[in-house]
């Protein structure tokens, strides 16, 4: 099995050497690394020089946005498995030999795995509900699979499509495009299972403290993006399996401005409905289908 790790970067320079620092330490060694600099400097480059030990893909582009960058890296990708890999996350040491055990016997699952917050020194989100192995559900994917740990087979964009490129950080819906890309595998059969064995940390220890502060532009970005993302998954005619998440995403937007009354609660509520409704103005059901297949 061979994998092909996924890195979009932008002016992430310090960030991406403790990267490939976790990349080099894997015990698994059949990878190669594919990396889109969207930076505006060669400061990232620079840094790979550090790292000729590596096979590196290396590919400096004028464009911006995360999808867009993921989906050029994977008309560069020779792997049977595609992982996405942050620049700023750290991963375990057995992080691709584990993957590789899990899919020995099921080459069409998509992997999710386990991601340590060093900001909040907890479980990124709440794995303990999970069980290790099982398949996830609709809500169990919109709630606990961030991108960080995610990994699938290279053949679902063939059936399934890219990342949808109006979704991401640098798009115009600022977040959702790994939540959107696993619906779309989903509904075409592929099945999504979570392993606690499949292991990263974000972002590294070192650069915790960088990246700490809370931007509260960021929150409102990422609740539009998410309010497009759902508005997407209803034009798909999903609605009946993300109905749920959906509900619980209301609830908690609503009581989070009822019980804090803070202005950046409301902001967050109002961008997630301004982002649902604009998907819904300016997209067909046939724009929807065909907008990305064919990158």
């Amino acid at each position: 099995m061979f994998f092909s790790l996924i890195i979009g970067t932008l002016n992430r320079s310090e960030c991406i050497k403790y990267c490939l620092e976790s990349l080099r330490n894997q015990i698994y060694k059949e990878f190669e690394i594919i990396i889109i600099d969207q930076s505006e400097d060669d400061l990232t480059e620079k840094v790979l020089y550090d790292f000729r030990d590596l096979v590196i893909v290396y590919k400096r582009v004028h464009f911006k946005g995360l999808s867009k960058a993921r989906n050029e890296a994977i008309h560069h990708a020779k792997g049977d498995y595609l992982c996405l890999i942050d620049d700023d996350a750290y991963y375990s040491d057995d992080y691709l030999s584990n993957i590789e055990k899990h899919i020995r016997s099921n080459k069409k699952i998509i992997v999710s795995g386990y991601l340590w917050n060093t900001i909040t020194k907890r479980d990124f989100v709440n794995y303990k509900v999970l069980t290790d192995g099982k398949k996830l559900s609709y809500r169990q994917v919109i709630r606990y699979c961030p991108s960080p740990a995610i990994s699938f087979p290279k053949e679902i964009i063939s059936v399934s499509g890219y990342f949808d490129e109006e979704f991401g950080v640098g798009a115009k819906y600022g977040a959702g495009e790994e939540t959107d890309f696993i619906l779309r595998a989903m509904s075409n059969g592929y099945t999504v299972r979570y392993f606690n064995d499949v292991k990263a940390k974000h972002p590294h220890e070192k650069l915790a403290m960088i990246t700490s502060s809370v931007d509260i532009k960021k929150k409102r970005t990422y609740s539009f993006g998410f309010g497009a993302m759902y508005e997407k998954q209803f034009c798909l005619r999903n609605g009946i399996k993300i109905l749920l998440p959906f509900t619980e995403k209301i609830i908690k937007l609503k009581l989070k401005c009822l019980l804090h009354r803070k202005k950046e609660y409301i902001e967050e509520k109002n961008a997630f409905w301004q982002g649902k409704k604009e998907y819904k103005i300016t997209h067909s059901k046939r724009s929807i289908d065909n907008g990305y297949r064919d990158k």
